[in-house]
């Protein structure tokens, strides 16, 4: 669970170019925490900054941090770890306090980075050299760090994160929906194959809606086969291992769960084998991997309880989808706008673009 860091609000609400529907990137701060030169400032137009969210650098980093309590309790299934936006949205005085926060707390600092070609490009024009090794000179770049995205790396940047040890969690739909060419021109798989930990992501409901493992597995294997033009470049196993021990380290959590290991956690996701996908079950990983995906999931357990049987979750309230639907449209009423009954995305020529 992400910590509530303050800072990532103004990035969104404030800094954000208005004129820009479908942001290619977020605006870069500098270290006096001023919006880089090219990105629009914002004006009497801009979206309203939201009132609770904290807007000064004191206010920020008083909020970093408040979720680690819950790591006090050696067997909550929620835990906390250090956490801002990135991609331009936090200060480098931000970045470095989140860091040392890391450190001290001894937890994962987890943020954006290199997500798209043009925050890409920011980071450089600001920094004058390729992100992640800016990222190296100030300290976080590190073993405790993990990087969402990392869709655009030199090669100096990729013998960065072997050296430091960092993890990226690949979101192979969140690059995909936006069209920011990550599964075409990514290092991920490469890194993978080098040595580097790759975690597998879904980012947040808008940006690849879904939440769904396997699917972003499969992405991630065949637009790697693709992009290189080789079948055996990520196989079923690689997909496996990123999904569930990749995922585990990323997080910092590779001691607890990851595996099927006597001290481990009892994290374990049964399938049902009757499923039509899986017949004939000639090799397991691969009919997970690339037909089942979570269809076939039957029964989960979390710390040894049981949370879905039967394909059901037996302590689900029923009544809390409904309630989550009418607090989002609650939420776009207050930003000016309405949900229609079956509205689609916007309609360019008069096809729908989502």
């Amino acid at each position: 669970m992400n910590p509530v860091d303050g800072n990532w609000y103004r990035g969104l609400v404030t800094r954000r170019p208005k004129a820009d529907p479908h942001p290619a990137g977020h605006p870069n701060e500098s270290a006096n925490d001023q919006p880089a030169p090219g990105w629009a400032t914002p004006t009497s137009s801009s979206p309203p900054t939201i009132a609770r969210a904290p807007g000064s650098y004191d206010q920020v980093v008083d909020k970093l941090g408040h979720q680690l309590r819950r790591n006090a309790d050696a067997h909550a299934l929620v835990t906390g770890h250090d956490a801002v936006l990135g991609l331009g949205t936090a200060s480098e005085r931000l970045m470095v306090e989140a860091k040392s926060r890391a450190d001290a707390g001894g937890v994962v600092l987890n943020f954006h980075r290199s997500y798209s070609p043009a925050d890409t490009e920011a980071d450089r024009r600001q920094y004058g050299t390729d992100s992640l090794l800016h990222l190296a000179e100030i300290c976080c770049l590190d073993d405790n760090v993990t990087l969402a995205h990392a869709n655009h790396l030199t090669d100096e940047e990729c013998d960065a994160v072997l050296r430091h040890g960092t993890s990226i969690a690949w979101a192979p739909a969140a690059s995909m929906m936006w069209g920011h060419g990550g599964c075409l021109h990514g290092r991920h798989a490469e890194l993978w194959r080098r040595g580097a930990n790759v975690a597998l992501g879904s980012d947040s409901p808008n940006w690849s809606n879904s939440f769904d493992v396997f699917r972003q597995a499969s992405l991630a294997m065949l637009t790697a086969r693709d992009a290189h033009q080789d079948r055996t470049y990520l196989v079923a196993e690689d997909g496996l291992l990123m999904a569930t021990r990749g995922g585990a380290k990323e997080t910092g959590m590779d001691t607890q769960i990851g595996s099927l290991a006597a001290g481990k956690r009892a994290d374990i996701v049964v399938h049902a084998l009757r499923r039509a996908e899986l017949v004939p079950v000639t090799d397991m990983v691969r009919n997970l991997m690339y037909a089942s995906g979570s269809k076939s999931v039957h029964t989960v357990v979390m710390n040894g309880k049981v949370i879905l049987d039967g394909g059901e979750f037996p302590g689900l309230d029923e009544a809390r989808p409904v309630r989550c639907r009418r607090a989002s449209h609650s939420l776009l009423a207050r930003m000016g706008k309405t949900v229609e009954p079956n509205q689609l995305g916007p309609r360019r020529d008069g096809v729908p673009t989502s």
